[in-house]
């Protein structure tokens, strides 16, 4: 398990994201979000501030593996939704997007807590071997 401080702060974006989208629908008047297109752009920002943090650091991306494709596909349909919430200012298209992110968010803290460390390269564990071993 390898949550870090970033899974913790895209978690309070994600609450934030659902926050905006309840505060939009509900007619909450937070400042900056008198209207659904407000709410679109400010939750596609908060989305894009997710993804920032949230993502993974690894050079090896291959459409191959089912989590990118997925994740892919996921950021290519909220990115179509801000277009068209932005245009339409649809009430709809906003809590699709606030799903979209939601969804976004869970898998990829369900994928950061599951993933395996990657081995140590042989010289990092031979020292920590020989450390161990002259502590003992």
């Amino acid at each position: 398990m390898r949550l870090t401080w970033r899974d913790g702060v895209t978690t309070i974006l994600a609450g934030a994201a659902v926050a905006i989208t309840v505060a939009v629908t509900r007619e909450w008047d937070w400042p900056l979000l008198g209207s659904v297109t407000a709410g679109v752009v400010v939750l596609g920002a908060v989305g894009w501030a997710m993804c920032i943090l949230g993502g993974t650091s690894t050079t090896e991306w291959s459409m191959k593996n089912p989590f990118t494709v997925t994740m892919a596909v996921l950021g290519s349909v909220a990115l179509v939704l801000i277009v068209v919430g932005i245009v339409s200012g649809s009430e709809t298209v906003l809590v699709s997007l606030a799903v979209v992110t939601v969804v976004m968010w869970m898998a990829s803290t369900t994928a950061h807590a599951i993933r395996r460390q990657p081995p140590m390269p042989e010289q990092q564990v031979q020292h920590e071997r020989h450390t161990v071993g002259a502590s003992i």
